[in-house]
């Protein structure tokens, strides 16, 4: 047993120096460079400018705005079953975004606090009193 031990142990060894040979060449990595996104500039008023400015493609604009949070929960499937019956009463979009540790249910996509403000009024009236308003990544309004 003592023998097969430092047998077991040099076959072992021996083996990896056969991968140790290998070698890596950084430079033929081709990375490609990644796709980010472009921030909106509010300065820009006249959206034939924006749309200059951005390469014609809206698609990728993001927002500072408002959106206001009526739950939180560690449970995907409370959160799922509450977006899908607000989506069937708002007529504001509703997410559910995932920080962790909790799954969280936002309602609206409000450039200003004021239109943020009458939402979550309205969310008030309709039974969720401790809805509140977050600031908050919104969605692009599509181009006129």
């Amino acid at each position: 047993m003592k023998r097969i031990i430092p047998l077991i142990f040099f076959g072992i060894v021996a083996s990896q120096d056969s991968v140790l040979k290998e070698t890596f060449d950084a430079s033929a990595i081709q990375a490609k460079d990644p796709d980010w996104p472009a921030v909106m500039d509010p300065l820009i008023k006249n959206t034939a400018d924006l749309d200059k400015a951005l390469g014609l493609d809206s698609t990728q604009l993001i927002r500072e705005g408002f959106r206001v949070q009526v739950f939180a929960s560690s449970r995907k499937e409370k959160a799922d079953s509450l977006k899908f019956h607000l989506d069937n009463i708002m007529q504001e979009p509703v997410f559910v975004t995932f920080e962790v540790p909790l799954y969280k249910v936002r309602v609206g996509n409000c450039i200003t606090r004021k239109e943020a403000e009458r939402l979550q009024a309205r969310l008030n009236e309709i039974g969720y009193r401790n809805a509140w308003i977050i600031r908050s990544r919104i969605e692009p309004q599509k181009p006129y």
